[in-house]
């Protein structure tokens, strides 16, 4: 699995194009990450439940062959700016935590109509209103590129070994703290 998230765009669409991989692979590899990293990192203010993750097909009738194929099967995350269809979009705002909307922004419909997997919304500054990532309502996002990679993956492994992969929800110390924990997404 850890081969898969080393993968570039180009590589994993290849492997789908072979079936040397699936839809579902490439999801759970980058459910791990998150799992094993977001404690640690703080980049996700909403993870979708990987059940509802991979995307039907497109219709064909509607969407060019190549445009419904260019990013068949590939997982990606979106900033909390995008509106996404039935997925919590809070723009990293306590006054939009409880948003979900109904239709996709322009961006993300392409997306999905290209094939994409959108697997969950990514920390921002609150309303896309400084440069930093702080937020002081889901909290700092942390470059992981700042510290050493064992250490993220370190707090971050010590956080998860007693928690469940989809729940995401901090320990009770860090709940009382921040009193934030990620939500799944709200499936359709």
């Amino acid at each position: 699995m850890d081969e898969l998230n080393s993968l570039s765009i180009s590589a994993a669409l290849d492997l789908l194009r072979k079936k040397q991989v699936s839809p579902q692979d490439l999801a759970e590899a980058c459910f791990h990450q998150i799992e094993r990293l977001n404690l640690a990192l703080n980049a996700f203010i909403t993870v979708c439940d990987i059940q509802s993750t991979v995307n039907p097909q497109p219709s064909e009738q509607t969407i060019p062959f190549a445009l419904a194929n260019a990013l068949r099967g590939i997982p990606i995350a979106v900033k909390d700016l995008f509106d996404t269809a039935s997925i919590r979009t809070t723009a990293g705002s306590i006054f939009f935590k409880d948003n979900i909307p109904d239709s996709d922004a322009f961006v993300i419909e392409k997306l999905k109509q290209a094939g994409a997997t959108i697997v969950g919304k990514t920390n921002t500054h609150e309303i896309a209103l400084g440069v930093t990532g702080n937020n002081p309502h889901y909290g700092t996002a942390h470059n992981p590129g700042t510290q050493p990679a064992s250490l993220a993956a370190r707090q971050a492994d010590q956080r998860s070994l007693s928690q469940p992969v989809w729940h995401l929800a901090h320990s009770a110390q860090t709940q009382a703290a921040r009193s934030v924990s990620l939500h799944r997404c709200v499936a359709s």
